[in-house]
């Protein structure tokens, strides 16, 4: 079977419910859940690198130093596996993440990333391209390991007109600070109800 990994950038578990993402909630229902696993950074580089290489963030540097390979793209490979990183987030040489997860480690690397000022509005949009091409990727002749990377749920969490659930809400044309935390959880959980209809 296909693989994929979802990963939804600063994502707070706890809105996984009936009534705000009703799919995942019903999906993760079907699935197995770790209600204690945790990601193995709060940074996103780091937490990326933990999850695919098994490893603790503190040897970050010097697994890539040493150019290690990717162990989940490593193991699925030597599988028969297909790998992909698709993404709306961009790794051009951020932290590095370029060295593991461009296209030296995955047979496809394919990014829908924001090109106009402010970048952050356009990741809604980004995302669903992004989640589109993850099902055209999986509809191809595999088996495929896919993972994907959305960045709706990270700060300052854009969201299209029609998915408050709850108020106070931000202005389109104003980016929240961080002294607006109760603000900005709620626009989290307003870009998680959107992820969750896309």
């Amino acid at each position: 079977p296909n693989v994929m990994l979802l990963v939804l950038e600063s994502f707070r578990h706890e809105i996984v419910s009936p009534a705000l993402l009703g799919r995942l909630a019903a999906l993760g229902a079907r699935g197995v859940l770790a209600p204690r696993h945790y990601s193995g950074s709060n940074s996103s580089h780091l937490g990326l690198f933990s999850l695919l290489y098994s490893r603790l963030p503190l040897v970050y540097d010097v697994v890539l130093d040493a150019g290690l390979p990717t162990t989940a793209v490593d193991l699925f490979r030597q599988l028969g596996y297909r790998s992909a990183f698709v993404s709306s987030g961009g790794i051009e040489a951020w932290k590095r993440m370029d060295q593991f997860l461009g296209e030296r480690v995955f047979d496809r690397v394919i990014l829908h990333t924001a090109t106009r000022a402010p970048r952050w509005k356009q990741w809604p949009d980004c995302d669903r391209q992004t989640l589109d091409s993850i099902r055209k990727l999986a509809s191809e002749p595999g088996p495929h390991f896919i993972v994907g990377f959305l960045m709706t749920t990270h700060f300052p969490y854009p969201y299209p007109a029609g998915f408050e659930r709850f108020a106070p809400v931000s202005h389109e044309d104003e980016l929240p600070n961080w002294d607006q935390l109760f603000r900005a959880r709620l626009d989290h959980d307003h870009a998680g109800a959107w992820l969750d209809a896309i």
